[in-house]
C-alpha cells in the first residue's frame, strides 16, 4: 500500500487493553511505510492517558489526542474524524472486539470494488450480552426502515472510508452524530465485509444498556427524521378516521337516529380532531423539509475519477 492509512481509536478507560491493543494495530499496518495510529482519550480517568503517551514516545506514528472531559463516543470519533491525515482511515474501538488484522482485507476489498467506504458487518453476536443479543437486531431493523433502508444490518463503528468521505463528513453542519447513519447518507458508493467479534481483551464494556438505549432513541430522533414522519403519516390516519366517524354522524344526527344531541356533539368533536390530525400532519412535513434543509447532507456523489 503507498497510501496513508490513518487509524483512529476512540478510548475510555481502557487502561487493561489499550497497550496490547496497539500493539495489534503497529503489527497491522508496520508493512506500509506511511500511517498513524490516532487515540483520541475521551476523558479517562485512569491511566489510559499515560499509557498511550508512552507507546507514542516509543512509537511517533501513535498520535494522542485527549479530549477535556468525558464527552461521549460520537463526540470522540468526531474529534479522530477532524484531526486525521490519511487517504483511508478505519474507525474502531479499543477493547479488541474488533480485529485490526482485517485492516488489510478492508482496504484491498474497497479498492478492488472502486468503494470509499467499506461497513463491516457483524456475522453473529454470539460474544455479546444476552439482552444485546436480543435487542440490537430489533434496533438495526428499526435504524435501517428509519433510514430509508441505508443503513447495512449489523454495522456499528467499525468501517473503512475514504478521505472524499472524511472531507464530507468534516462539512457537516450537525452537531447530534450517529456515524453509523450519517456514513451512509452520503451517498457514496460503499461495500460490505463480514467478520466476527471477539471478546474483549480486558475489562468490562463502558456503554451500558441504559446508555445504549438513549443511543438508540437519539439515533432516531437526531439523525433519521423518521419519527416525524410516523406521527405525519399517523395524523392522516386519524384525520380520515375521524372524519368518517364526523359523518356517519352527521347522517344519524339527520335521521334522527339516537339520543338527541348526541349526533351533534360527536360531530364537532370528530371535526375538531380531523383538524387537528391533519395540522400535525402538515407541522411534521414541515419541520422534515427544514431539518433536510438544515443539515445539508449531500444530494449527490460524484465518482472519484470525475
Amino acid at each position: 500500500m503507498n497510501t496513508k492509512v490513518s487509524v483512529v481509536i476512540p478510548a475510555f478507560n481502557e487502561e487493561e487493553s489499550i497497550k496490547n491493543f496497539l500493539v495489534r494495530v503497529v503489527d497491522v499496518l508496520k508493512s506500509n511505510h506511511d500511517y498513524e495510529i490516532l487515540v483520541v482519550n475521551d476523558g479517562s480517568v485512569d491511566t489510559t492517558e499515560e499509557i498511550v503517551k508512552t507507546c507514542a514516545f516509543e512509537n511517533p506514528k501513535i498520535r494522542l489526542l485527549s479530549l477535556a472531559r468525558n464527552s461521549g463516543h460520537m463526540a470522540a470519533l468526531t474529534a479522530g474524524i477532524d484531526n486525521c491525515e490519511g487517504d483511508w482511515v478505519v474507525t474502531i474501538d479499543a477493547d479488541g472486539q474488533d480485529p485490526p488484522e482485517l485492516i488489510p482485507d478492508m482496504i484491498s476489498k474497497a479498492i478492488s470494488e472502486d468503494a470509499d467506504i467499506c461497513f463491516m458487518v457483524r456475522a453473529n453476536r454470539k460474544n455479546d450480552p444476552r439482552r444485546h443479543q436480543l435487542f440490537s437486531p430489533i434496533f438495526y431493523r428499526v435504524l435501517n426502515k428509519a433510514s430509508g433502508n441505508t443503513v447495512p444490518l449489523q454495522a456499528a463503528d467499525f468501517r473503512l472510508m475514504s478521505r472524499r468521505v472524511i472531507i464530507a463528513l468534516r462539512q457537516l453542519p450537525e452537531r447530534n452524530r450517529l456515524y453509523r447513519v450519517l456514513t451512509p447518507e452520503l451517498k457514496f458508493k460503499s461495500t460490505t465485509m463480514k467478520y466476527t467479534r471477539n471478546d474483549r481483551m480486558a475489562g468490562n464494556s463502558k456503554y451500558k444498556f441504559s446508555a445504549l438505549a438513549k443511543l438508540g432513541l437519539r439515533s432516531l430522533l437526531a439523525t433519521t427524521g423518521a419519527p416525524l414522519r410516523w406521527l405525519s403519516v399517523s395524523s392522516l390516519l386519524v384525520a380520515f378516521i375521524s372524519l368518517l366517524a364526523s359523518s356517519i354522524a352527521l347522517v344519524l344526527g339527520i335521521v334522527g337516529s339516537g339520543i338527541p344531541g348526541w349526533a351533534s356533539i360527536t360531530f364537532m368533536i370528530s371535526i375538531m380532531m380531523t383538524f387537528q390530525a391533519v395540522a400535525i400532519g402538515i407541522i411534521s412535513e414541515f419541520l422534515l423539509t427544514a431539518i433536510a434543509d438544515i443539515r445539508q447532507r449531500p444530494i449527490y456523489q460524484l465518482k472519484a475519477n470525475n
